[in-house]
């Protein structure tokens, strides 16, 4: 079972492997080792004023990690990871705990989350700890047309002509 400790600066090159390999896995990548290798999000939240950061150690080693944020009054927390091997084994509970502790330390009256909202276990994990959807966020994208830049520039992104008139035809049931 993994003991829970606050993250400690030496901890922080495999905290950061593990965001990568955690997340890169939960949203199949092709490679979770160099998922968001351009991303630092748990230097810059170890660092940050009014954070508390802790370890899941098992074995002599950094099996997961989590963040809490104070704003005054409100906390949230994240990102929460923990190596993929040992998802569902109870490790991200002890973590989501740790970081509720400190939020009743803090007096926090308000506390949030972002979550995949398209996972069950997720949101059934956090609701154990009080947490329940409130807003759901569709994130969308679209891959923008280019169009010809007079010479010397760059092509710009242009955004097509939208129509209210002409509705997309619905999909055959």
């Amino acid at each position: 079972m993994a003991d829970i400790r606050p993250l400690t600066e030496a901890d922080l090159p495999e905290a950061k492997r593990l965001l990568r390999v955690a997340f890169g896995t939960f949203l199949g990548a092709p490679d979770p080792e160099n998922f968001w290798a351009d991303l630092d999000y748990v230097r810059a939240r170890f660092g940050a004023e009014n954070t508390a950061a802790f370890a899941a150690e098992q074995d002599g080693g950094v099996v997961g990690s989590n963040f809490a944020t104070r704003w005054g009054s409100v906390g949230f927390f994240g990102p929460l990871t923990i190596r993929p091997d040992l998802w569902d084994g109870g490790v991200g509970q002890r973590l989501v705990g740790a970081v509720c502790e400190a939020f009743a330390q803090w007096d926090v009256r308000h506390a949030g989350l972002f979550t995949f909202a398209q996972s069950a276990k997720h949101v059934w994990t956090y609701g154990k700890f009080g947490f329940h959807p409130r807003f759901l966020t569709a994130i969308r994208r679209r891959q923008p047309a280019l169009r010809e830049a007079p010479s010397g520039h760059r092509a710009i992104p242009r955004c097509p002509k939208i129509s209210a008139a002409r509705p997309r035809p619905r999909r055959a049931s």
